[in-house]
């Protein structure tokens, strides 16, 4: 099979894949994945898993999958990345444009060198300073008193020339020039060259249920015939162990029993802090005496926060303590809560990469309503992560964007630290 035959067939499959929701435009040419998954907080190169050593990087599935399977690993989320190696375009110099233009671009300030070097600093044309007032770059400033000798006496200086006006200002100087505004021939404008034939990696956030961590193994080649091995395992490992983990709190009749922590150990390296304390995510897990004052501090009480928050307050696992004899003593015990007992919750922040683990200690019977409900919405989103796997939808798939077309307030709640 020729290369372009195989890079052909890869970007058609990738277009089924759950992707990550963005391109990746760090050395490869970024090829657009099946969006229905929403947008994905958590990356494998990102500064928490990166400094904190938990990405795990495998060249081809069968290590891959030996690296998940021994010691085995519950699957939290994942998403393809599909991409074609590639290196700097020699033709335009990676710009993606043609070379008068590239020229022109880096001319705008002066140590860009050429034959317009320094052009952004000098007298602007009219059209250009309607483009810069538009933005308004000139404060309260009245039009009819800037021309192009004395705008930068009026300049909003605070700001400054930023990339954006350095950026739409280059095609208009370029029309005045005379300049061609089209794009590399060789590259068609991404400024990158194939280096190599297209390959399809899995990122898969994995957790390790004896030390309660997580990390990132990243399949870096996993090729076409191998995705319906790779599916099969994310539906049958994956998802059966979120049905595992929370089948209880959905009242799923194959997985019904209550989970229990019979002997619970702490991971020394992973010190449990008061909920007093500094909140951060990093390098701590929290404990609470009351399961009032967790719900207060989630937003339990309140279904419309914990909706809009369940994305990054997000439960990958929860264990119930229950007294000691209690699941000997009482028949009930594989669907009825017990009067009094402590919950073991493992929480995760998408965007973060991070996880943490929390004890609540003294939770009643009562409590049950609230936890189980939690469990719920976090079973939800993880229906959403696992429905290419499943071959079926929750319902919920395309509820972020329904959201952010109805509030556009709900990005920076939603979209920046959502997990979907």
């Amino acid at each position: 099979m020729s290369e372009e035959i195989h890079n052909s067939r890869v970007i058609k499959i990738s277009a089924s894949l759950p992707g990550s929701g963005c391109d990746d435009d760090c050395g490869y040419i970024g090829i657009m994945t099946d969006g229905s998954r929403g947008y994905c907080g958590w990356v494998s190169d990102g500064d928490a898993t990166i400094k904190a050593g938990r990405t795990v990087r495998h060249p081809d599935w069968q290590s891959g999958l030996a690296a998940m399977q021994n010691p085995a690993r519950e699957i939290h989320d994942f998403y393809f990345e599909p991409h074609i190696p590639a290196v700097e375009c020699g033709c335009c110099d990676g710009s993606g444009k043609n070379k008068a233009y590239k020229e022109l671009y880096d001319g705008f300030y002066l140590h860009g060198g050429g034959r317009w070097a320094g052009w952004g600093a000098r007298e602007f044309h009219e059209d250009e300073i309607d483009y810069l007032y538009d933005r308004g770059r000139f404060g309260g400033m009245p039009r009819s008193q800037i021309d192009g000798r004395n705008f930068h006496r009026h300049f909003d200086t605070f700001f400054g020339m930023d990339s954006s006006d350095h950026h739409f200002l280059t095609p208009i100087r370029a029309k005045h020039l005379g300049i061609a505004t089209y794009d590399c021939e060789e590259c068609l404008g991404k400024g990158l060259a194939p280096s190599a034939p297209a390959r399809i990696s899995l990122n898969v956030w994995t957790f390790d249920p004896e030390a309660g961590t997580s990390r990132v193994d990243v399949v870096e080649d996993v090729r076409m015939d191998e995705l319906d091995e790779a599916r099969a395992y994310l539906s049958e490992v994956g998802w059966e162990g979120v049905m595992r983990r929370f089948g209880w709190a959905v009242g799923d009749n194959f997985h019904s029993a209550i989970p229990y922590e019979g002997r619970f150990v702490a991971d020394p390296r992973r010190r449990f802090r008061s909920s007093n304390d500094d909140e951060a995510w990093y390098d701590h897990n929290i404990r609470y005496r009351y399961f009032s004052r967790f719900a207060e501090d989630y937003d339990l009480g309140d279904p419309d926060r914990w909706e809009r928050a369940d994305d990054y307050n997000l439960v990958f696992d929860c264990r119930i303590i229950a007294p000691e004899g209690y699941e000997v003593e009482n028949p009930f015990s594989s669907s009825e809560l017990p009067e009094r007992y402590s919950v073991l919750l493992w929480m995760t922040h998408p965007r973060k990469g991070a996880d943490r683990q929390i004890r609540i200690d003294e939770c009643s019977r009562e409590d049950g309503d609230l936890i189980r409900y939690m469990l719920e919405r976090s079973f939800a989103v993880h229906g959403r992560h696992f429905s290419w796997a499943v071959g079926r939808e929750f319902g919920n798939e395309e509820r972020l964007e329904d959201e952010l077309a109805e509030d556009e307030d709900s990005f920076s709640s939603m979209r920046v630290f959502a997990g979907i």
